[in-house]
């Protein structure tokens, strides 16, 4: 495959829009219904395929550059900094940092499987989530709220396996993005 750059048009060090506002541009151009002739809507579809690669390309390698360049150093927190930073996330909702902060503590205690479970959940993955909240109540068998926990992830995980489960979970995830 050509450099995704060189498809699109656009210099290696493109941000993310100027990818994206290429890639419009090029699609508005070479879009199978604006030909004429079949011979032009073939090489016009075989264009935009090219096209659509390149800018799938081209975006996980601008987003790669921007996320590294905005990531903080992977500085370990303590263990009570971390439940408390991963507690404010999850109230705002924000279960992907909440789980990336986590994980970055070297320790875990009970309230930090049960906060994990949480973001998990959060995320759709009801299966490790479930595992998460099963870990929290071995370590504190009498928390009935571990305990509740664990059984709404079981209950989510197996739903999920039914086939209008599974057709739930990728509307989920394709509306995530």
């Amino acid at each position: 495959m050509q450099n995704p750059f060189i498809t699109l048009g656009v210099p290696e060090t493109a941000t993310e829009q100027q990818v994206h506002l290429a890639y419009r541009r090029l699609v508005k151009e070479c879009h199978p219904d604006a030909q004429d002739g079949d011979a032009q809507k073939e090489r016009a579809q075989a264009r935009l395929i090219a096209l659509n690669l390149a800018y799938e390309e081209a975006m996980r390698r601008a987003g790669a550059k921007t996320a590294a360049a905005h990531t903080p150093s992977p500085r370990l927190y303590s263990l009570q900094d971390t439940n408390r930073l991963a507690r404010r996330l999850l109230d705002q909702r924000l279960f992907d940092s909440a789980l990336r902060v986590l994980e970055r503590c070297a320790d875990a205690d009970v309230t930090w499987h049960y906060l994990r479970g949480q973001a998990l959940l959060g995320l759709g993955r009801p299966a490790e989530a479930h595992d998460a909240f099963r870990q929290a109540v071995r370590l504190e068998p009498d928390n009935n709220d571990y305990r509740r926990a664990a059984l709404t992830a079981f209950t989510a995980a197996k739903r999920r396996q039914k086939p209008l489960g599974r057709v739930g979970a990728w509307a989920h995830n394709a509306l995530r993005k």
